[in-house]
């Protein structure tokens, strides 16, 4: 996984873009394929420094793979209308555009529901306990848990509209909205994060990604 995969979509945390797939065109057009280009040198950037021994390809290749893995994980975690059973996730996952597309979709027109968390593809006892935690606290309201928002990738440059956090031990940007939203509903807000994963140059398990997805309520 890598972090284009967010940024790219802003959709995470209320950075909006509403009227996915929508036809646009004009200076915001251009602004944006401008973003996007950028984003895209900056990843292939970083893959190049942490592969060095790949080729241009593979480094590529790495980046679109990690795209895919981010948003399948994302669409694993999220019980989304348009996607009912395990079996479609694994089919977009032959397609690196329609696993985005469909993330991207999807979470903009809203079909993320309060009630989304459900048990991700794995048998971390730990995880299981921490979904059952979050969704069985109160709220300040005394009503049962619900989800706010899944924030990920979100460096707000608005002095204004920002607040230093410690996220897994770094200090990172966090955009105050969200956090404000939290405050008054008592609602649970998840973070992610897109980590290095070490592990990856060390093992021969062909399941292991050289990025890993971290969340965190």
């Amino acid at each position: 996984m890598e972090t284009r995969s967010f940024s790219k979509l802003g959709i995470l945390g209320g950075a909006g873009t509403a009227g996915a797939g929508a036809e646009t065109s004009g200076p915001a057009t251009v602004a944006r394929g401008g973003v996007v280009r950028l984003r895209r040198q900056v990843v292939l950037a970083r893959v190049a420094r942490g592969l060095p021994l790949l080729t241009d390809a593979q480094q590529t290749q790495v980046a679109r793979e990690s795209y895919t893995y981010a948003a399948l994980s994302l669409l694993w975690l999220l019980r989304l209308g348009a996607l009912p059973n395990p079996q479609s996730l694994v089919a977009l996952d032959d397609d690196t555009r329609a696993s985005v597309d469909a993330m991207r979709t999807l979470l903009t027109n809203g079909e993320a529901p309060p009630h989304a968390i459900i048990r991700p593809a794995t048998q971390d006892k730990k995880c299981y306990e921490l979904l059952r935690d979050v969704l069985q606290r109160l709220n300040a309201n005394g009503s049962a848990a619900q989800l706010v928002g899944l924030v990920a990738d979100q460096r707000c440059n608005n002095e204004h509209a920002r607040a230093v956090v410690t996220f897994l031990g770094q200090s990172t940007h966090f955009p105050t909205g969200a956090a404000r939203l939290h405050l008054e509903s008592g609602a649970t807000l998840w973070f992610a994060a897109v980590l290095h994963n070490k592990r990856f140059y060390t093992t021969s398990d062909p399941t292991e990604k050289p990025f890993c997805l971290v969340l965190r309520p």
